[in-house]
């Protein structure tokens, strides 16, 4: 998973410096590519939340997926989550070989397993992670009408169109 935010965050720094180049150059295509990299990011994002928003509950079976991955490469992360979420095992703490700090006795250790307190976590910050991505896909379409504008001047510069006084200049959307 966090290959993925690396990737992503490499893709997103490689867009702007495409849109920060087209507006330094005034390149209309260097600035058109931006715009198509970036609907197709906004397209992608889209989706993302549409499968977080119309499939929250269906993560039993990642969750487990991920879960025996890491009981195989990485205990000590599945340590981390046990102590800090107070559980031990996925379902149970007698699914796999018990830790040393997870205890099948009442009296000692951690007696629940993870998967409900993943489920809570995961519940809990969904909105959050809904939010923030609207919030994100808003602002890429603000820089995409913002760019389309950008282009429509580039292009008008270039024609050499010159502003009749008295008559509105810009874009309709920029008009009040």
């Amino acid at each position: 998973m966090p290959i993925l935010y690396i990737l992503v965050g490499a893709l997103v720094t490689f867009v702007s410096l495409i849109g920060i180049v087209g507006s330094a150059k005034e390149s209309q295509y260097i600035f058109g590519t931006y715009s198509g990299l970036l609907a197709l990011l906004v397209v992608v994002q889209i989706i993302g939340l549409m499968v977080i928003w119309l499939r929250p509950f269906d993560i039993e079976d990642k969750f487990s997926n991920v879960w025996e991955r890491l009981y195989e490469d990485d205990q000590d992360t599945i340590r981390y989550i046990e102590k800090d979420l107070k559980c031990c095992g996925f379902k149970s703490p007698v699914d796999m070989p018990v830790p040393a700090h997870c205890s099948v006795k009442k009296n000692y250790g951690f007696t629940t397993g993870c998967l409900g307190p993943l489920e809570h976590q995961w519940k809990t910050r969904r909105h959050s992670i809904l939010w923030v991505g609207f919030a994100m896909v808003g602002a890429q379409i603000v820089a995409l009408l913002m760019g389309a504008e950008l282009v429509r001047r580039f292009r008008r510069s270039r024609e050499g169109y010159h502003r009749v006084p008295g008559q509105a200049e810009g874009s309709p959307l920029l008009r009040a």
